[in-house]
């Protein structure tokens, strides 16, 4: 299949068809030819921190080592085709003060989308701060209002006044309801864990033996024990809905291989239809890097480095291919629910889950991530500004020819 349009890149796709199937793409995106990256801000230094809200509204960007303001933008609200922008007045005591270099990490955005979860860490200590975009007033700085220093932080159901909290200390998880200010411990023995919705923790943990963990789904009151891994310092876990069928996956990272299962509840009950349960494995040539899901979970992929092993959930089809333009900041993740989106020398490149279709798109400063508007007609990113280097700049690009806008 090729589809092309002046004054833009073809895309082409290629498959086969047995009698009787359907094949339904939906995907295909084109991209301009030519890119015109439009400067909306000079910034007076460089940007150390900047994110975007799930519904890809809102764009939030801060300076480096401010502590006290942010630049918020809305991308569904234009002046002269250019997004509207505000300042975010954080509390003066929101972050704790220390001499030099800070650094602002994002950990998760609530599906509100207007509360965010950061870690803040600086040379001498970390700490978790909720910023409430909509009345930073109501900012608060989650570890002073715990009895414990947390390792991680993770939003249940991502709701922001619903966490757990997880120490690497005495590998215990624990609940923290804001609102009660009460911490309750939920499980121990904790190496690494991943929470989907309210009652679903798909987590690794040890065990007698010191040399394998054991990955276990925590489903409501249910526990079930899924797989033994070799004990490892990480264990990358994922779980996610696709299609109305689960998915748990866990990689075993120096052994190269990620175990993917479907349903694995149904493993358990006295009578399992086995047509509803698979267990996938993907593997890779060196120590995996990451394991995730694409944004519509369609898709699950395992990465050591340039190298790509991808399930596909729907067609039951698996992709291994290796990128051989190198990476270099941000590791790569999924644009979209098709697409990934990497860096190299300098630009931002994506292709899609079978590593087809790449295109090199703008310049781009590698440590800061890319944002696209609700439909993925604009592009939006950080680069160095044209007038000085030690200035960052933020940048719209149009990704539809003005005839098609």
């Amino acid at each position: 299949i090729d589809i092309s349009k002046e004054g833009y890149h073809s895309w082409h796709h290629s498959l086969y068809l047995e009698g009787g199937e359907v094949e339904r793409i939906t995907y295909p995106t084109l991209f301009p030819t030519v890119l015109n990256p439009t400067g909306i801000r000079t910034f007076e230094g460089e940007i150390g921190f900047a994110t975007q809200s799930p519904d890809r509204r809102w764009v939030i960007l801060a300076g480096q080592n401010n502590l006290s303001s942010m630049i918020e933008y809305d991308l569904n609200e234009k002046v002269n085709e250019q997004p509207q922008s505000g300042e975010l007045s954080l509390p003066g005591n929101l972050f704790t003060a220390a001499d030099g270099d800070h650094k602002i990490k994002l950990v998760e955005w609530s599906t509100d989308n207007e509360h965010l979860l950061v870690k803040h860490s600086w040379e001498s200590g970390n700490e978790f701060v909720m910023i409430n975009r909509d009345k930073p007033g109501e900012s608060f700085n989650l570890s002073r209002l715990l009895s414990k220093q947390p390792t991680d932080v993770a939003m249940i159901d991502k709701k922001f006044d619903q966490l757990f909290i997880y120490s690497s200390a005495d590998k215990s998880l624990d609940k923290y309801d804001v609102g009660d200010r009460q911490l309750t411990n939920f499980a121990k023995n904790i190496l690494s864990f991943k929470p989907h919705g309210s009652d679903r923790v798909l987590l690794s943990r040890t065990t007698s033996d010191k040399k394998i963990a054991e990955v276990v789904l925590l489903e409501g009151d249910k526990e079930y024990i899924i797989r033994d891994v070799p004990m490892a310092s990480k264990i990358p876990l994922d779980i996610a809905q696709s299609d109305g069928d689960w998915y748990a996956a866990v990689s075993e990272v120096k052994q190269k291989r990620t175990y993917i299962y479907k349903n694995p509840q149904q493993l358990f009950v006295e009578n399992p239809n086995t047509e509803n349960v698979l267990t996938i494995i993907l593997s890779n040539d060196t120590a995996i890097d990451d394991l995730s899901f694409s944004n519509n979970a369609r898709f699950i992929s395992s990465r050591s480095g340039q190298q790509f092993s991808i399930y596909d959930t729907e067609k039951d089809e698996r992709f291994r291919y290796t990128i051989k333009d190198k990476f270099t900041g941000i590791p790569p993740s999924w644009m979209d629910g098709h697409r990934i989106l990497a860096y190299s020398k300098g630009k931002v490149v994506v292709f899609e889950f079978s590593g087809t279709n790449k295109q090199t798109l703008v310049s781009a400063d590698p440590s800061l991530p890319t944002f696209f508007d609700r439909d993925y007609t604009e592009l939006y990113n950080i680069n160095a500004s044209t007038d000085s280097k030690n200035k960052h700049s933020f940048f719209q690009t149009q990704l539809r020819l003005e005839a098609d806008r």
